[in-house]
């Protein structure tokens, strides 16, 4: 039977006050509706998720205790500057902002969270445990003008119905406390959770802190799946047994507790040739980079005109070379060549044009 989280343990704070006993204020984004502790001096500052819209003041929900762990940073700036670095380095023809120096000047302390959950199962338990057991057998086989018996061990599982009593208390089962909470793993890469440390105040000084928009009510069923597998788990581990199927519980849960865990990422943004800006992320963890890389396509136009115009003055040049030829024969071959050269220069023309717009097609959606 469950017990679903009541709401009511959240309180409500109002913008320009500060949360945990910290220096952050809460703040939303028009653009992606998503809310955030911010510091004061970060207030009108892009969103570190979207870059879309200004961080603004605006009440927040929150739940009375502050996060219980944190995972630790371990990429340092000068690594962090190196991904980058290697990120934008397959872009041939960047805007002028897509830069390691500005893209590190704009370097953000983002923190993410996911549901820190504790609770007590009571109640009872059922499934099927399955035991291996060995059939010997008899595989014939013809051999040398003769037939050969060889003996064959298969390894087979028995399965027997068990059913049990359990009351257990669960603690720090991790569950997701954003929407789009594996969209963020697809983009940041996964984390090494088991690392986590205690959480004091001073290690988000200075940061932003991305609030839960999945609140306890909306992410119990995502919890009783994993407090579930942890049950099945133990269970197993009391039968003695190597497999486990069909395993089903009928418990109530009490005491629970709902805490966070936060998670370490470094934000950044650039603005494209069309005024669009578009935000970095990096693991702070891994440093694993992921974000829209716009090629510019008007330094393609640039360079493809350039190609252009050089394509033009050798062809003229072939041309003149040319009608020399009728005086000075080498001069008609030698004109051949550079009617060939001004061909390749009006295809890079072609090629440095429409790379960018071919490249750009290919990044995925921000």
């Amino acid at each position: 039977m469950d017990t679903v989280p009541a709401s009511s343990n959240s309180v409500v704070v109002a913008p320009q006050s500060s949360a945990w006993d910290t220096h952050l204020q809460p703040a939303g984004c028009s653009n992606c509706r998503q809310a955030f502790l911010v510091p004061a001096g970060r207030l009108g500052e892009s969103c570190p998720v979207c870059a879309r819209a200004a961080l603004e003041p605006q009440p927040a929900v929150l739940q009375p205790r502050p996060p219980e762990r944190i995972l630790p940073f371990t990429q340092e700036r000068a690594a962090v500057r190196s991904h980058l670095d290697a990120f934008i380095q397959p872009v041939w023809f960047k805007p002028p902002d897509l830069n390691v120096d500005r893209l590190m000047e704009r370097l953000t302390v983002v923190y993410w969270p996911m549901w820190l959950v504790d609770a007590t199962l009571d109640g009872s338990w059922q499934a099927e445990v399955g035991f291996d057991y060995q059939v010997k057998s008899s595989q014939e086989s013809f051999r040398s003008g003769s037939w050969v018996s060889q003996e064959v061990v298969e390894t087979r599982v028995r399965w027997e119905p068990r059913v049990g009593q359990i009351r257990r208390r669960f603690e720090n089962i991790v569950t997701p406390a954003l929407m789009d909470h594996n969209a963020h793993l697809e983009k940041t890469g996964p984390y090494q959770l088991d690392v986590s440390q205690p959480f004091e105040s001073e290690d988000i000084e200075g940061a932003v802190l991305h609030l839960p928009d999945m609140q306890p009510e909306n992410a119990w069923p995502i919890a009783r799946d994993q407090f579930v597998s942890a049950a099945a788990r133990d269970c197993q581990t009391a039968a003695a047994v190597k497999h486990l199927r069909e395993f089903s519980l009928q418990v109530e849960y009490s005491d629970q507790n709902w805490t966070q865990l936060l998670l370490p990422l470094y934000t950044t943004r650039y603005v494209d040739d069309e005024g669009q800006q578009h935000p970095i992320w990096i693991n702070g963890q891994t440093g694993k980079v992921y974000g829209v890389r716009m090629a510019s396509q008007k330094q393609g136009q640039k360079w493809g005109l350039i190609s252009l115009g050089a394509a033009l003055l050798v062809f003229i040049f072939s041309l003149l070379l040319t009608g020399l030829g009728a005086v000075l024969p080498p001069a008609a071959a030698l004109g051949g060549l550079f009617v060939l050269v001004s061909a390749g220069l009006l295809l890079t023309a072609a090629v440095l044009a429409l790379w960018p717009w071919q490249w750009n097609r290919s990044q995925p959606d921000s």
